[in-house]
């Protein structure tokens, strides 16, 4: 068996300096009803759960590299191929991925793509063991596999288990963490930035969210299969329509950075206020369009209305966030002021991801500050 090895590297970091601050951790009791996947996302103690592990055991056909280690589950199947877990001797976890029959051979799409432009990225990224070429174009990788959960896993999920529950001393929490993620994620892409790849799929599903000690976390991006060179002419569509930027669907023009931008604004839309309605309605068409025509059903939604596709107003958006008293006006403003900025139309007019992530910051920083107004208004009564 030929095996194509990665020039060995330096050990990957854990990413540079600074960044978004701990995730806030709830003072109360863990209450009742919330599930594990809940408890762990808000701040609570709950050691050992991996909501992916909860995959079936999969038989395997012989000479595969997967018949390397001491068992495989499978994780899921896409256009790339099929993704395997697998686990050495020494009890690390690996992914596989294996070509199928629909997987393109070379070109975008291709295991072998997506090796070439994880072998350009050290931070935020699987790292890369082997590739083997495989018979048949049926080619192999082999990555470190991230711990954590998928990002599909929380949001907006925990949301709903709040508001269900009615626990909505926790929504300032949710909020609040929730903006932390996806500063994190805006981080990322500026890495990827500066490299000079735009990923083009970014999704929950591609967002592996791994909470540490002291409240850190850590951001690992998944399936690069499709990965472009940032202004470099399009030449195929390809992405996630309930998440591609309007101009992704437009062949012979580049895209840069803004477009994956275009992509976390909808994933933070859909964490502060759930699905919007144009992904509703592509679950009605999904299988029976081609990705093109969904691409331009979702961009002709958008541009008769909004990002959205269901018209809220800007006074809409800021009074959901201020509901059960979760947050301030002024604050709920700037977060939906970022919102529409991260999802413009045009991308000229879109943030860059260095520049959504610094307004988020700030904003993480005054919702994570101490609630003086209270004392204030105690100070003003109080005889001097």
């Amino acid at each position: 068996m030929v095996v194509d090895r990665v020039p060995p590297t330096t050990r990957r970091r854990s990413g540079p300096t600074g960044g978004p601050p701990p995730l806030v951790r709830s003072r109360t009791i863990s209450p009742c009803g919330l599930s594990e996947l809940a408890q762990r996302f808000l701040g609570f103690n709950t050691p050992g759960f991996d909501a992916r592990a909860s995959v079936m055991p999969l038989a395997l056909p012989s000479l595969h590299l997967a018949d390397l280690y001491l068992r495989a589950r499978m994780l899921g199947q896409g256009g790339c191929g099929t993704a395997l877990a697998v686990r050495d001797q020494f009890g690390d976890n690996f992914v596989i991925k294996r070509a199928t029959d629909a997987t393109p051979q070379t070109g975008i799409g291709s295991l072998w793509h997506e090796k070439v432009g994880l072998a350009r990225l050290n931070l935020y990224v699987p790292e890369v063991h082997c590739f083997r070429p495989g018979e048949n174009g049926k080619s192999e990788i082999v990555m470190g596999r991230a711990p954590g959960n998928a990002l599909a896993d929380f949001m907006p999920q925990v949301r709903d288990e709040i508001i269900k529950g009615k626990h909505f001393d926790l929504l300032h929490n949710y909020y609040t963490n929730s903006l932390i993620i996806i500063a994190k994620i805006l981080r990322a892409i500026e890495y990827f930035e500066s490299k000079g790849l735009v990923h083009r799929d970014l999704k929950p599903d591609n967002i592996i969210v791994e909470f540490q000690e002291g409240g850190r976390l850590k951001v690992t991006i998944i399936d690069l299969g499709v990965w472009c060179e940032a202004d470099e002419p399009l030449k195929e569509v390809a992405g996630s329509p309930r998440y591609m930027a309007p101009e992704q669907a437009e062949l012979n023009r580049g895209i840069d950075s803004r477009s994956d931008v275009y992509a976390v604004g909808i994933m933070l839309y859909e964490s502060l206020f759930g699905r919007t309605q144009v992904s509703r309605d592509l679950e009605k068409v999904k299988g029976k369009a081609s990705l093109r025509d969904l691409s331009w059903q979702i961009v002709m939604a958008r541009m008769n209305g909004n990002a959205f596709g269901d018209l809220p107003t800007d006074e809409d958006l800021r009074d959901r966030l201020m509901e059960h008293n979760a947050m301030q006006s002024r604050r709920a403003s700037r977060i939906v002021s970022v919102l529409r900025k991260m999802t413009n139309e045009t991308p000229r007019n879109r943030l860059r991801p260095k520049d959504a992530r610094i307004e988020l910051e700030k904003i993480i920083e005054e919702m994570q500050a101490p609630d003086l107004s209270a004392y204030a208004t105690l100070i003003s009564v109080v005889p001097g």
